[in-house]
C-alpha cells in the first residue's frame, strides 16, 4: 500500500537520502542566517517554512523537538523533516502517535486526531470532505475515545493503516519543496565538490612530501572524531580514503618521531576528512606555503624542542610556531579556480543534458553595493518557491553559488531610477522576513526590459496573490487595536460596489516582541481556517495578502453596531432590552462558541465590543487577535483578554481552557440586563480581586420566564471553578432547547 501511495504521489524510487538532508540542512542555514540571532527558530518559524497551519506546525514541533529545547536546532530539523516527508511505515507510525498526544501522556484521543487532521486537510480543502475524513478516524479508532500506545501500534499493525497513510497524502501532497529545486541543488553541489576535492588533492599530495605525518597528527588532534563528524555532516563512508604513511623522512624531522602519545598517532589515522576540516577551520584563504623546504627550519624544530622538557608548553609553541609558516599558497589556489571552470563547462555540457535555455529560465543579473560602494554583480535563480543566489568572482570570471532564500518570505518594492557613480539603475527593495525577524537588500537592474523581467519572474514564481490592489481602499476607520486597525474598503463585484472590512495588522511595529508575533500568526492563522468553515454568527472573512509591513485581513462588513451601543440606543426605562431580543442574542452567542470550540477555537476575549449586531438583528462575533487553538485536554496560561470580562482562572495564572469565554460571554448578558460589567473598582488591583473572590448574587424582581432563565444562565457562567462551569453545548442543551428562537 506504501509503495502505490509512493507512486501516486511521484515520490523518486532512487531518491538519495543524503542529498534530502542536505538539502533541508541548507534550508536551516539559510533561515538561521536571517534570524541574526541564535536559538530563535520555534514553531511559528518552522510554521513560515512549511506552509501549513499553525496548529499543526505547532505540534509537529513539539514532536521532533524530542530533546525539549526552547528552539530547534539544526540536528533536530533534518531528522524531522526527513522522517516528516520521507519516513519509512515505521517511522511514520511513531510520528504521527508522537504529535497526536497533545498531552505527552502516551494516550491519544479522537477529538484530538479530528481537531489535528481538520486543520491539516484545511490546507486546499473545503468543509464538503470533511466528513469522510471523520468517517476514516472513527473507523480507525472503533468506537473508543482514545488509545494508548500499544493500543495503537496494534491498530497500526493488525487493523488498517488509514490514518498512517491519510497523514502522509496530506503532508506530501503539501510538502513546501519541489523535486527541481532538489536536483537543481544537488548541480550546484556536483561543481562544489568536485572543486573541493581537488583543492584536497592537490593539498594532500603537497603535505606529504614536505611536512612529516607525525605533525599532521599533532594538527588534526582538538578537531572532532570522525564517528562523530560523520553523524553531523552526514558523510558516507565511502568517501574516506587514507592517505599513505610518507617512507622517507630526513634526519631532522626523524627526530620529530620521537614525540610523546600524544602526537603517536601515524598518517594511516589521518584521512582526507581531517585535513578538510583542518584547511576549512584555518581558512580566511589562508594555505600552507608548500614550497619551503622543512630541512631550511629544521634547527628551529630543533631549538624549540630542546628548549622545553615540557610537552604541554612545547605543543603550544610548535603549534604557534608551525602556524606563523602558514601564507596563501596562489598555486593550489589558481589550480582550483582553474578546475572550477573546467567543472563548469562539464557541468553545461553533459551533467544537465538539458536545453541552455531551460537552464537559464527565471534567471536574472543583477547589482548590489558593497561597503567601499562598489557594483558587485549577483545572479538570481527562482525555482518555485525558493531562490538561490550566486556570487561573482572576479578570479574565475563566472558565477559561484552562495546560498538561497524562501520566496514566500520576500517582498519586492520598486524604487524607480538611482544613480550610482553617473550611471542609472533601475533599484528593487528586497525584504526578506522571519517572524518578526527582517533584512533587507538593494537591488539594481541596468535596463527597464530586465526590471520588468524581473518583476515577472518573481510574481508568475510567487504563491502570495496581490488580492489587495482588487480593493480600494477609503480611510475610513471602523476599529483600532494594538496591532493595528479597521478600514471600511470596498470592490466592484459583477458592477456593483461592495463594502468590506480589512483588517491591518502592522507586523514592523518596534513594540512587538516574539510572544506578540505569535499572537498575530495565531490570528492569520484562524482567519484562514474559518475563511475554509464559516458560521453564520461569525464575521465572514473573504481575502487575505501580506507584504513586508503589514498583513491585511478582509472581511464582511457588518451594517450594525456594537452590543455596547445597541444596548445604548434601545435600553428600556428600566434599563433593560426586550427579553425576547436577549433570548435572541444569548443564543447566537452561546451557537458561535460551540461552534468555535467544536475546532478548538478559544476566542479570549468576548465582550460587548467584540459583538456586532446588524439591521436584522443578527449577532456576528469579530475580532478573533487573542484567539488561539487547544486541544480537547490541552490548557494554556497566557494572560490575555479584557480585565473586566476576565475569568478567575486567567487572573490568577491557572490553566484554563475553552470555559474562559463562558465567563465572558456571562459578564456580557450582565451587561444587557443591567448596563454595566458586574465587578467594578477603582483601580485594576481592586477589580481582580472581586472578580476572583466576590461571588455574584443576582435577585432580579422581573416575573417574566425568560429573565428568570438569563439570570440562571448568567449565574451559571459566573461559577469561578471553571471545572463546574458548563460549556456551550449544555447551555443551549439545558436552556434553549424548547424554545422556538
Amino acid at each position: 500500500m506504501l509503495n502505490n501511495l509512493n507512486e501516486a504521489l511521484m515520490i523518486p524510487n532512487d531518491l538519495n537520502s543524503n542529498l534530502i538532508k542536505e538539502f533541508f540542512i541548507e534550508i536551516y542555514k539559510s533561515v538561521k542566517k536571517r534570524l541574526f540571532s541564535k536559538n530563535k527558530f520555534s514553531y511559528f518559524i518552522l510554521h513560515e517554512i512549511l506552509e501549513i497551519p499553525l496548529f499543526c506546525c505547532e505540534k509537529i514541533y513539539n514532536s521532533i523537538n524530542k530533546e525539549n529545547l526552547p528552539y530547534l536546532n539544526q540536528h533536530q530539523f533534518v531528522d524531522g523533516m526527513y522522517t516528516l516527508y520521507y519516513g519509512n511505515e515505521e517511522e511514520l507510525t511513531l510520528l504521527l502517535f508522537s504529535i497526536l498526544d497533545f498531552n505527552k501522556n502516551n494516550y491519544i484521543t479522537i477529538d484530538d486526531t479530528k481537531l489535528f487532521f481538520i486543520n491539516l486537510h484545511s490546507i486546499k480543502h473545503s468543509n464538503k470532505t470533511v466528513n469522510i475524513l471523520n468517517e476514516v478516524i472513527e473507523n480507525f479508532f472503533k468506537g473508543k475515545k482514545e488509545l494508548e500506545f500499544n493500543q495503537y501500534i496494534k491498530r497500526c499493525e493488525f487493523y488498517n493503516k488509514d490514518l498512517i497513510y491519510l497523514f502522509k497524502y496530506i503532508i506530501h501532497k503539501n510538502k513546501f519543496f519541489t523535486y527541481k529545486q532538489i536536483e537543481y541543488f544537488q548541480q550546484l553541489k556536483i561543481i562544489n565538490d568536485a572543486v573541493e576535492e581537488q583543492i584536497i588533492n592537490e593539498t594532500i599530495n603537497e603535505y606529504k612530501n614536505k611536512i612529516t605525518n607525525k605533525l599532521l597528527d599533532y594538527i588534526a588532534l582538538d578537531y572532532p572524531n570522525k564517528d562523530e563528524r560523520k553523524k553531523n555532516e552526514f558523510i558516507e563512508e565511502n568517501e574516506i580514503t587514507e592517505i599513505d604513511e610518507e617512507e622517507n623522512n630526513n634526519d631532522d624531522l626523524n627526530e620529530l618521531n620521537n614525540f610523546e602519545n600524544d602526537i603517536s598517532n601515524t598518517m594511516n589515522n589521518l584521512d582526507k576528512e581531517q585535513i578538510v576540516i583542518f584547511s576549512k577551520d584555518n581558512k580566511e584563504e589562508r594555505k600552507y606555503d608548500l614550497k619551503k623546504k622543512h630541512s631550511s627550519s629544521s634547527d628551529e624544530y630543533k631549538n624549540l624542542k630542546n628548549s622545553e622538557s615540557n610537552n604541554e608548553v612545547f605543543r603550544n609553541k610548535l603549534e604557534k610556531f608551525f602556524m606563523s609558516r602558514s601564507e596563501i599558497n596562489e598555486e593550489i589556489k589558481q589550480r582550483a579556480f582553474s578546475f572550477q571552470v573546467k567543472c563548469k563547462n562539464i557541468l553545461n555540457k553533459n551533467i544537465l543534458n538539458q536545453n541552455i535555455l531551460e537552464q537559464r529560465k527565471n534567471e536574472i543579473i543583477l547589482y548590489t553595493i558593497d561597503e567601499d560602494n562598489t557594483l558587485e554583480k549577483i545572479k538570481l535563480k527562482i525555482i518555485k518557491n525558493i531562490i538561490f543566489i550566486f556570487e561573482f568572482d572576479v578570479e574565475i570570471q563566472d558565477f559561484i553559488y552562495s546560498h538561497f532564500i524562501f520566496l514566500n518570505s520576500t517582498y519586492l518594492e520598486i524604487k524607480g531610477l538611482t544613480p550610482i557613480k553617473g550611471v542609472l539603475f533601475y533599484s528593487i527593495h528586497l525584504i526578506s522576513t522571519y517572524g518578526n525577524f527582517r533584512s533587507s537588500t538593494d537591488l539594481y537592474i541596468e535596463t527597464l526590459n530586465e526590471m520588468k523581467q524581473f518583476k515577472e519572474i518573481y510574481n508568475s514564481e510567487n504563491n502570495i496573490k496581490e488580492i489587495i490592489h482588487d480593493y480600494i481602499m477609503t480611510n475610513k476607520e471602523i476599529g483600532n487595536g494594538k496591532f493595528g486597525i479597521c478600514q471600511l474598503c470596498t470592490r466592484i463585484i459583477n458592477n456593483t460596489k461592495k463594502y468590506f472590512c480589512v483588517k491591518i495588522i502592522n507586523k514592523i511595529n518596534k513594540g512587538i516582541d516574539e510572544d506578540e508575533y505569535k499572537i498575530m500568526m495565531w490570528e492569520k492563522s484562524i482567519f484562514l481556517f474559518l475563511k475554509k468553515f464559516p458560521n453564520p454568527n461569525i464575521v465572514k472573512a473573504y481575502d487575505y495578502y501580506e507584504n513586508s509591513d503589514y498583513i491585511y485581513l478582509i472581511s464582511e462588513y457588518v451594517n450594525g453596531t456594537d452590543l455596547k451601543e445597541f444596548y445604548e440606543y434601545h435600553k428600556f426605562d428600566n434599563y433593560t432590552l426586550k427579553t425576547d431580543l436577549l433570548i435572541s442574542i444569548s443564543y447566537q452567542i452561546l451557537n458561535a462558541l460551540n461552534y468555535i470550540h467544536s475546532y478548538g477555537i478559544i476566542h479570549r476575549d468576548i465582550k460587548h465590543t467584540n459583538i456586532l449586531i446588524n439591521n436584522k438583528n443578527q449577532i456576528k462575533i469579530i475580532d478573533f487577535g487573542l484567539s488561539r487553538i487547544l486541544g480537547k485536554y490541552e490548557y494554556s496560561k497566557d494572560p490575555y483578554g479584557s480585565l473586566t470580562f476576565k475569568s478567575p482562572e486567567i487572573i490568577m495564572e491557572y490553566n484554563y481552557n475553552e470555559k474562559v469565554d463562558i465567563w465572558s460571554f456571562g459578564i456580557t448578558l450582565f451587561y444587557l440586563i443591567f448596563g454595566r460589567t458586574p465587578f467594578q473598582d477603582q483601580s485594576c488591583k481592586l477589580i481582580k480581586e472581586r472578580i476572583c473572590k466576590e461571588n455574584i448574587k443576582i435577585n432580579v424582581p422581573f416575573e417574566n420566564i425568560e429573565y428568570e432563565i438569563l439570570v440562571n444562565i448568567i449565574n451559571e457562567c459566573l461559577i469561578k471553578n471553571y471545572h463546574s462551569r458548563p460549556n456551550s453545548t449544555q447551555i443551549i442543551k439545558k436552556y434553549f432547547y424548547d424554545l422556538e428562537i
